[in-house]
């Protein structure tokens, strides 16, 4: 009797896995469609500015690093069929730009515990980490393949890892994947609440891993969990995307766009928030780096002075094109 329920409860599990992965798939795959329709998100020669890899990462994180792999692999089949640049150079691109690469959400999965015990930091890390790996996957097939695409017979490969190879391979593949993680990673954030309180549903909680603090879990204070707790991670994707951007050598000024876009974002989030604080000093979160400092007021205040500070960088980037970096760019 025991083994039939336990027979019963292992095939409940098993469908529960198989139905959240095929709806996190359809997700990303409606998400990854959507943008190749926005002019100015679709890359050339295949890559595309999307949030597509975020429902990846939640599956591998939910059911485990398995479904993270396969439904990986399925939508990078998928994506590869609506690429327009994508059709087969060679197989070694199929595999790095697309099987390896996204097949890589599995390693989201290494948070899971982190996940089902609602610390935000998991899913975020989840994203860095498999968006990473990606870029790394990416940034070889470049290497290997693309960079021979203005001459290629598809015969023989010459891979180019000299200093115009590597630097072709950074620029094009970081001009689309970075932005990617950032846009992935503010997604997270505004999702992250709802996805946590969905864990203690039953089809969820018979997922999750033996190793998990449920002690834990129930005593974190989602009930003031706010975009702030998560600023430190905002400052730092766009930095790197500001800093990128002002460097003429690796040739994306355009990127300081995007980071002029974050960084206005959040300083006209900073300033409503001060002045919401001044209004109402008890205003906290606990658990987060806030409570470190004395005034929720002072928080707003260096966020907003660093915002300032990003979007001189933004604008640097941008006028790099026009001033001390025309010389480079002028070499394309």
């Amino acid at each position: 009797m025991e083994e039939t329920i336990s027979k019963r409860g292992q095939a409940q599990k098993s469908i529960n896995q198989i139905t959240i992965s095929a709806m996190m798939l359809a997700l990303a795959v409606i998400l990854c469609v959507m943008v190749k329709y926005l002019p100015g998100f679709q890359f050339p020669n295949g890559g595309t500015i999307s949030i597509a890899m975020v429902p990846l990462v939640f599956c591998a994180l939910i059911c485990g690093p398995f479904w993270g792999l396969f439904i990986g692999v399925c939508f990078a089949l998928i994506d590869m069929a609506f690429d327009p640049g994508a059709f087969g150079y060679h197989w070694v691109c199929i595999l790095l730009d697309y099987v390896f690469a996204f097949g890589g959400v599995a390693l989201a999965s290494i948070f899971r515990k982190g996940f089902y015990e609602k610390k935000v930091s998991a899913p975020i890390l989840g994203m860095l980490v498999s968006g990473l790996f990606r870029f790394v996957c990416s940034f070889f097939s470049g290497c290997v393949v693309w960079s021979q695409i203005s001459d290629f017979s598809g015969k023989n490969l010459a891979p180019d890892f000299s200093a115009a190879g590597i630097t072709y391979s950074i620029t094009y593949n970081g001009g689309y994947i970075l932005p990617s993680i950032a846009l992935s990673i503010v997604v997270i954030a505004l999702v992250a609440k709802p996805i946590f309180n969905l864990l203690s549903t039953p089809q969820l909680l018979s997922l999750a891993p033996k190793n998990v603090d449920y002690e834990k879990a129930k005593n974190n204070q989602f009930s003031k969990f706010s975009f702030t707790s998560l600023i430190p991670y905002y400052l730092g994707c766009t930095l790197l995307i500001a800093v990128l951007s002002t460097i003429p050598a690796i040739k994306i000024y355009w990127m300081g766009y995007f980071s002029l876009a974050f960084s206005a974002g959040l300083l006209v989030f900073s300033l409503i928030m001060f002045v919401k604080s001044l209004k109402n000093p008890s205003i906290r979160f606990e658990n987060s780096w806030m409570t470190k400092f004395q005034k929720t007021s002072d928080i707003y205040l260096l966020t907003g002075f660093i915002s300032l500070m990003l979007l001189g960088i933004s604008v640097l980037g941008i006028c790099s094109y026009y001033s001390y970096g025309a010389l480079s760019y002028a070499q394309e």
